[in-house]
């Protein structure tokens, strides 16, 4: 894991994913990026606070997701799923932002991310292109199929990054309910 206290006040951020596809013999993992807006309380406000890509932008539009990216396909090492926050905009009643990625298991055998190739997610500040934060899910997350990338949350005035990189039981479903979305069965 290479991350860092990201004390650098934050306005416009990317959160950007990748991978690349599986051997040609096994299915390609389908990695996800998702945002959590929180209110004081930890929780969601409603469902469309949940933003991933069945849900590409909040109702204010100051978070986007960039769509579903099924196979980790395109250039190597290049985010594959991206989410931008413009935090400058985001409501006064949202006090923190969880940013999840999750692996979608295809086929009868459960999937983590040690299957996924050269899995990454990153933190980059917009404003000077600046990677703060990045994590190699393939070597550092091997075993787990969901985890907590991080927290942006309010110090005052201002938007901080605290990097967790922790897995999470039971998967996205469960983070999920901890912050008061309930995922319905594919």
């Amino acid at each position: 894991m290479a991350a860092t206290a990201a004390e650098v006040e934050l306005k416009s951020i990317l959160i950007g994913l990748g991978w690349d596809p599986g051997p040609a013999n096994a299915p390609d993992p389908d990695l996800n990026v998702a945002a959590f807006l929180l209110n004081s309380s930890g929780q969601v406000r409603n469902g469309l606070d949940f933003i991933f890509y069945n849900n590409p932008q909040s109702l204010d539009g100051t978070v986007t997701h960039s769509g579903d990216n099924r196979t980790g396909g395109g250039q190597p090492g290049v985010d594959d799923e991206i989410i931008t926050l413009e935090l400058s905009q985001i409501p006064q009643d949202i006090s923190k932002i969880v940013v999840s990625v999750s692996l979608h298991s295809v086929g009868p055998a459960p999937q983590n991310f040690g299957q996924a190739r050269n899995a990454f997610v990153r933190l980059v500040n917009q404003l000077n292109n600046q990677e703060i934060a990045r994590f190699d899910l393939t070597d550092d997350m091997g075993v787990e199929s969901a985890m907590i990338f991080g927290e942006i949350y309010r110090q005052g005035p201002a938007w901080r990054f605290k990097a967790i990189g922790q897995g999470v039981a039971g998967g996205l479903r469960a983070l999920a309910s901890s912050l008061g979305v309930n995922l319905t069965e594919d």
